[in-house]
């Protein structure tokens, strides 16, 4: 018999972290659900966690991808393969508290005409400390597909859940790195409204050595602003707002990489997509300034290391 719920849980290189991620799903108060978790030909010993847990738990399934094939594609590998009415996906390090599965079916039993609901998330350093509560923009619920590319944040796909049937009308994850999530829940959206459990169901964790500053990931950002192009070209202000600040993430990216000459053609790119963009025409200007004369100026006023702070759904932490 099929379970109700299914969990997609990616991993690689995710020794340190899978089994307490693991644990979270198997102990939640809703048990009618499978894990499935795809080991993305992880190197380290994550293979052996996981075949600890398939052992020990029938609604654990493994599934091992030949050749590492990114997270995109392996989150599709495991939802082709799910069998529930609804779906969860989940990173690697990440926490569901106890009553996640429980509030959200509870929430989608009740209200049929939404096809998915997420919830507030708390964020955790790398020892599960808790650093606060992630601010979530307004409004929360209802059609949010303007709103998600306005703000160009969507819900935390972490905390979300999704009916099954969304993927006949959507498709599934693209094949693009670190902005997977943000293209997915567009794509959500512009079919269904989403519903809001006003609880902390989730811990994200943050991490030093996040994903999120690869440059492929960085530079992705342009692949998936000509996917939104393509698709919703009735759009087109809303994205070039976005290519606007992939651009401007990519310029302070280069710059704390010392590639200035880069960082400055971005700056003046992410200005001439949005000449509203104050900021961006701040930055091209400081980054041509003389060296000499930019010295001069007080340290904030500096183009420096450590200025770059991505959109949290434009790069996504991995």
């Amino acid at each position: 018999m099929a379970p109700t719920l299914s969990v997609i849980l990616t991993c690689y290189q995710g020794e340190r972290w899978i089994a307490e991620t693991i644990e979270s799903v198997l102990r939640q108060t809703y048990t009618d659900l499978e894990l499935i978790i795809v080991n993305d030909s992880s190197p380290d010993s994550s293979a052996v966690v996981l075949e600890h847990y398939r052992n020990k738990d029938p609604r654990v399934v493994v599934l091992t991808n030949p050749s590492n094939l990114g997270v995109a594609t392996s989150c599709n590998v495991g939802l082709r393969k799910m069998r529930g009415e609804y779906f969860c996906i989940l990173d690697q390090d990440d926490l569901w508290k106890s009553e996640k599965a429980a509030r959200q079916i509870e929430f989608l039993e009740r209200y049929p005409e939404i096809g998915a609901v997420y919830s507030k998330v708390e964020l955790v350093d790398t020892d599960g400390e808790s650093l606060g509560e992630r601010k979530l923009p307004d409004p929360k619920t209802g059609d949010l597909f303007i709103p998600f590319l306005k703000n160009l944040e969507a819900a935390p796909i972490v905390s979300c859940m999704f009916r099954s049937s969304l993927l006949a009308r959507i498709g599934y994850f693209a094949t693009i790195q670190g902005n997977e999530d943000f293209d997915f829940l567009l794509r959500v959206a512009s079919v269904t409204p989403f519903g809001f459990v006003p609880e902390i169901l989730v811990a994200l964790r943050c991490r030093p050595d996040s994903f999120s500053h690869r440059e492929i990931m960085v530079f992705d950002q342009f692949r998936l602003a000509d996917l939104l192009e393509s698709r919703w070209p009735k759009h087109r202000r809303l994205v070039r707002r976005y290519r606007s600040q992939a651009h401007y993430n990519t310029a302070h990216y280069l710059a704390n990489a010392k590639r200035v000459a880069e960082a400055r053609h971005h700056f003046l790119r992410a200005a001439l997509c949005r000449p509203s963009f104050l900021r961006a025409w701040f930055w091209w200007i400081n980054a041509s300034l003389p060296e000499a004369v930019s010295k001069r100026l007080p340290l904030r006023l500096r183009l420096s290391p450590g200025k770059y702070q991505p959109r949290f759904n434009l790069i996504k932490e991995r």
